[in-house]
């Protein structure tokens, strides 16, 4: 009768998890924490810019301007997306 060997996977599990983890952690660090307002038009489904500066007027979302008056306006990536989350259906 032959013995039943257990096979050793393929790819370790705990190591894949491992792996995985610290791709996710590499790209949240490059991630942009500041967009245009162009781009945050386009993560907000097209919202017109006019809109977004009141909205940051209002204090909505986090606006910048890191270059002063004449700078480009930057728009927070995290207050877009938890304004996004918190708006539910009701984008406009």
């Amino acid at each position: 009768m032959q013995e039943a060997t257990m096979e050793k996977p393929l790819i370790d599990p705990v190591a894949l998890a491992h792996e995985i983890a610290k791709e996710a952690v590499r790209q949240t660090a490059y991630a942009p924490r500041w967009v245009s307002l162009k781009q945050a038009s386009a993560m907000l489904g097209g919202v017109d810019q006019k809109t977004l500066r009141k909205w940051a007027r209002a204090g909505r979302i986090k606006m910048r301007q890191p270059s002063g008056y004449h700078g480009k306006l930057m728009v927070s990536v995290a207050s877009i997306e938890e304004f996004d989350a918190n708006a539910g259906t009701r984008r406009h």
